[in-house]
């Protein structure tokens, strides 16, 4: 047996073999991985031509929103974190779109762009939701939230901070 089948073997499980472990850890996420990531998320067919994210300190992101056509302008958003998700019962992270570009969103909405995000991921007003469990399900990763028993979201210079703590429970 390899070390990938074990591995297959205890997540098919449910992790039996590590239940009653714990752990809290805090991942750095810096703006290339992070942009890298969105870009790989983005749907090719969509309104969306690239999305580039430069995380500031105090929960703020400062977004680059580059629509199709290209003729469109690129849209410059600043994002605020609002609303942490909290886990299991409410896995939605909420962004607050400020500056300038919040007069922009009607624009978005206009041409479609709203229609065309990743899962999970929905523009309301000036308000971007980020459901957790749509987008991890999209990608069939959502189980590994059943682990996650506290998470936060933030910003530091650079780079996304992601805080978390899981705990494997025993199987049913």
């Amino acid at each position: 047996m390899t070390f990938d089948d074990l591995v297959r073997r205890q997540i098919a499980s449910g992790l039996a073999g590590l239940s009653g472990s714990a752990a809290n850890a805090t991942i750095r996420v810096s703006a290339a991985a992070l942009n890298e990531a969105i870009a790989a998320a983005l749907p090719p067919d969509g309104r969306v031509r690239t999305v580039t994210v430069n995380p500031l300190t105090e929960n703020a992101l400062d977004v680059t929103v580059v629509l199709k056509p290209a003729l469109l302008p690129a849209l410059h958003p600043r994002l605020i974190i609002e609303r942490q998700a909290t886990l299991p019962g409410d896995p939605v992270l909420v962004l607050r779109v400020t500056g300038a570009a919040g007069s922009l969103m009607p624009l978005a909405r206009l041409f479609g762009v709203a229609a065309h995000l990743p899962p999970g991921v929905r523009l309301e007003a000036d308000r971007l939701f980020v459901n957790l469990h749509e987008a991890l399900d999209a990608r069939g990763q959502a189980g590994w939230l059943d682990y996650v028993t506290e998470l936060h979201v933030g910003t530091d210079e650079s780079a996304l901070v992601v805080r978390f703590a899981v705990h494997v429970r025993a199987p049913k």
